[in-house]
């Protein structure tokens, strides 16, 4: 087990590592092909340098031409990327939740794989969102070409209840982004809405909603409080509806029966 989790931090690395490229190309319309170069003295990334985490201490955290010191957006993308991959794999295993065993009886072995496939699109999404406070159409359409996968392999009634359920939230966001005249959040939010809802379902979305706004309130509060944002400017919404559809996937169904039985 050790020997798995090991390699799952290794492979949660290496994504990592993928993700910022991605999420640094993507966003400025570059092309995802061809070797990196540092961002400052725009030489040729080396395949050793491309190394991660590993390279960043070795190397002191600075350029090996410039000699100028490397983002540290890049060492903790990896790192909390293998965080998730090792989280998701212990949860997996533990998590008796609704959704982790539908996808269990759907897909078998092939669940927790197809799980960090999704997570990959969460954090994706999420550091994108958090950097440049959009959700590209792209990335989402490939991940409503994930979700319609999941759905489709469920029964029937599922998948028609699931995307009422979707839609109905769609509705709902679109609503809030109208009303608020596109300050509460943007519509990349609202077609990301129709997607988690879909994938999450009934009664999980509840979760989903009050986890959602509930941390993206505190949080803005919080900056607010140390004045790193004021009333009236916007903060990226997404990260909030991402991670709480991630935590809402192992622990909706404990949250919703706690509420059950205090209420």
């Amino acid at each position: 087990m050790l020997i798995l989790y090991f390699l799952l931090s290794l492979l949660g690395l290496v994504v990592g590592s993928f993700l910022t490229m991605l999420s640094y190309r993507l966003p400025r319309g570059l092309s995802i092909l061809g070797r990196s170069v540092c961002p400052l003295c725009h030489k040729q990334i080396s395949w050793y340098q491309n190394i991660p985490v590993f390279y960043f201490i070795l190397s002191g955290g600075k350029c090996g031409f410039c000699k100028e010191a490397i983002s540290l957006r890049y060492p903790l993308v990896e790192i909390i990327t293998a965080l998730f991959f090792l989280i998701s794999a212990y949860l997996w295993g533990l998590s008796g939740s609704n959704l982790v065993v539908v996808w269990n009886a759907l897909l078998g072995n092939m669940s927790l794989p197809f799980f960090f496939l999704l997570t990959i699109f969460f954090l994706l999404l999420t550091i994108i969102d958090f950097e440049f406070q959009i959700l590209p159409d792209k990335i989402l359409f490939l991940l409503m070409l994930l979700t319609t996968l999941v759905l489709l392999l469920s029964p029937s009634p599922t998948v028609l209840f699931n995307l009422f359920v979707g839609f109905s939230v769609f509705i709902f966001f679109l609503a809030i982004y109208l009303l608020t005249q596109k300050r509460g959040m943007g519509f990349g939010d609202v077609k990301m809405s129709f997607i988690l809802s879909s994938l999450l379902g009934f009664p999980n979305i509840l979760i989903w909603l009050f986890l959602s706004f509930l941390s993206g309130a505190v949080v803005g509060l919080f900056l607010i409080a140390i004045k790193k944002a004021s009333f009236g400017k916007s903060i990226p919404f997404g990260p909030f509806l991402l991670i709480s559809a991630w935590i809402t996937f192992f622990f909706g169904d404990m949250i919703l029966g706690w509420y059950l039985v205090y209420n």
